[in-house]
């Protein structure tokens, strides 16, 4: 990860169809700030599934996950979190898992600035940009 403020696109899905659905409207959010004049756009932004699976089938996962953003995101700008409890890292991140996917804005410290969720849209990306000047 560069130093410096970034995006984290999260998608926490309820279920594995939700999590797919989220991912997908994450790289609709990926090409929206790509076009857009914002000035987000030039921050890195970040992709992180956010999986709560047992050990032994994450390799399968990561795999999938990994083909899925083949061509479309570069290797070093995304990468599954595997988490114990997801309930656990709604509460310390203060993001609500629910069927929306997150983006996030990351301070440079490491701490988070604030998010949107859902699908992109000229109020959303507004919100972001407040965000990140605060």
């Amino acid at each position: 990860m560069s130093r410096g403020p970034a995006l984290f696109a999260l998608a926490m899905g309820t279920s594995r169809e939700n999590g797919e659905i989220q991912q997908q409207h994450l790289l609709q959010w990926q090409a929206y700030l790509t076009a857009s004049t914002s000035f987000l756009r030039e921050w890195p932004l970040y992709h992180f599934p956010v999986i709560d699976a047992p050990g032994f089938i994450q390799g399968v996962i990561r795999r999938g996950i990994a083909k899925s953003y083949e061509g479309l995101i570069d290797d070093d700008k995304a990468a599954v979190l595997f988490i114990k409890s997801a309930r656990k890292f709604s509460e310390e991140s203060a993001i609500p898992i629910d069927d929306q996917a997150t983006l996030v804005v990351v301070r440079s410290n490491g701490s988070i600035a604030g998010f949107v969720k859902g699908l992109p849209s000229t109020q959303s990306l507004g919100t972001l940009e407040l965000l990140a000047n605060n």
